[in-house]
Order: structure tokens, then sequence, then C-alpha cells
């Protein structure tokens, strides 16, 4: 699907939605436990999530005081919600009602029937398509709670995150936004590069290493758009041995996820 181009008209232009998800309800597992922080820093809940295949799954839900837009954050393979605390707990600070979660098979999310560090290499590629059950039940949720807008919601993947969200995308009119924490063209069995492509019009994100291929991606993207680039990169510093690493990119990110979110605040 084509989409416009509404970088240039975002600053007079309300986000509106494109179309309601077509998934099945997902319900939320009662859980009443507040995840802790540091003194000055975010509290975030510790809700359970119910995919459409019956699993729960482990989540962080930050609430915003009123009502605000949503984003969704998708770790990496391998990895958990956690790594992307820095992130939600700036958007948060920007204004967002963030959800972070433990996709199947990883963190908190683990069971008996799956644990990503006990499966072999084709077991992993079918469970991280099972994700996209996961994401679609993720975002599903956030977008019912009273104190998120119903048709504003933006996604972050890191890593192999970036497949899942970036094909969430696709069948998702609420999306309005897009950022990409080194993604890869392909990335489990996802042709992430051509999902991007079929995104044209959708404000992308795209934060990669200096030696990563995203940024040739990146530009050839942006090249078919006919003149009108939707994609914006960001180089992480030569010393971060991954994005995460670098300090700049917890600001960078939530700052430009705030300006497609909230165009009529203007710039910090």
């Amino acid at each position: 699907m084509q989409r416009a181009l509404i970088l240039v008209a975002m600053a007079a232009t309300p986000i509106t939605a494109r179309h309601s998800s077509t998934a099945a309800s997902h319900a939320l597992v009662p859980v009443a436990v507040c995840v802790s922080s540091p003194t000055g820093r975010p509290v975030a809940h510790e809700i359970q999530l119910k995919t459409s295949d019956g699993l729960k799954l482990t989540a962080s839900f930050y609430e915003p005081k009123k009502r605000s837009p949503g984003a969704v954050l998708v770790h990496d393979a391998g990895a958990s919600r956690e790594e992307l605390s820095s992130i939600a707990e700036k958007l948060y600070k920007q204004g967002f009602g963030v959800l972070t979660f433990d996709i199947r098979g990883h963190g908190e999310s683990k069971s008996s029937k799956a644990d990503w560090a006990k499966l072999d290499k084709t077991k992993r590629k079918t469970l991280w398509a099972q994700g996209m059950r996961d994401v679609r039940a993720a975002a599903d949720w956030l977008l019912k709670q009273k104190t998120i807008h119903s048709t504003s919601l933006s996604l972050l993947g890191h890593g192999s995150g970036c497949a899942l969200v970036a094909r969430h995308a696709k069948e998702d009119e609420n999306v309005i936004s897009l950022t990409l924490l080194a993604p890869r063209e392909e990335d489990m069995g996802f042709d992430v590069r051509g999902d991007i492509e079929d995104l044209t019009g959708l404000p992308t994100y795209v934060v990669t290493p200096r030696k990563n291929g995203a940024a040739t991606m990146v530009n050839e993207a942006n090249a078919r758009a006919g003149g009108h680039p939707y994609i914006e990169l960001l180089l992480a510093t030569q010393k971060a041995e991954t994005v995460l690493d670098d300090r700049k990119v917890p600001g960078k990110v939530s700052h430009w996820m705030s300006e497609v979110a909230n165009p009529r605040r203007g710039r910090n």
C-alpha cells in the first residue's frame, strides 16, 4: 500500500487512523504488580498479555497521567524487554504511554514449551515468526487503554525486532511511525527491506552502526520514493559496540518519535 507522505504537512495536520486492527481481541490477564524504579525514574506496571493462541506474555506498561499517544517497543532475538528500558523511560517523559514486553520464549515469557536458549536455528526462526502474534496482542491491548489515543501507535524494534514491527506496520492502520534500531535486510525469514519499501510514506527513523548495510538500504528506499524521502537515518558513534551502547540514541529516538506523534508541540 502506498502511503501519502505526511512529513511536511504534519505540523498542521492531525494524525488519523488508516484502519482498525483486524486482529482478534486479546484479553489482559489480571496482574496487580508495580515495578519500582530508582528515585526520579518512571514507574512501570507489570502486566500479562494474552495472545490469540493462548500464550501469556510478561509486559511493562508506562501509563501516562493523561490521554497520550502509544508506543510499543520490541526487543532483539535472544534478549528481553529490559534492553529497551532506557528508551521506554525517555518516551514516557516525552508524553507517551509505553508498552514493552518479552516475546514468547524470552525473558519472563519463557515457558516449558518455548525457551529460546534451548531451540535450534530452525525452531528459533519458527518461534520468531510466531512473535507476530505477540506484537499484535501488545498493540491491540495498548490501544484499548483509556489513557492512550486509539489511533496513534508508534512502533520501535531492535535487531530482529525490526522485522516484527515493520511487518506489523503493514497490517495496522493505527501505526503513525516506525523506528528501527540496527535492522538487517533479511532477518529470521522476514524480508525487512521489502516491508520497508512497501511502507513508503510512513515516517521512519533508522539507527544503524556505520559498518551495517542498513544505510545503503535506507538510501535506496528513499530514492525509490520518487523524490519524497520518508526515512531519516542516524549513524551510531563508532565507539559504540551496539546502537544501544550509544548514549545519544535514547534521546534522539524519543525526540524524533515525539515530533511525529505530537506535531503541534513544535521542536523542543
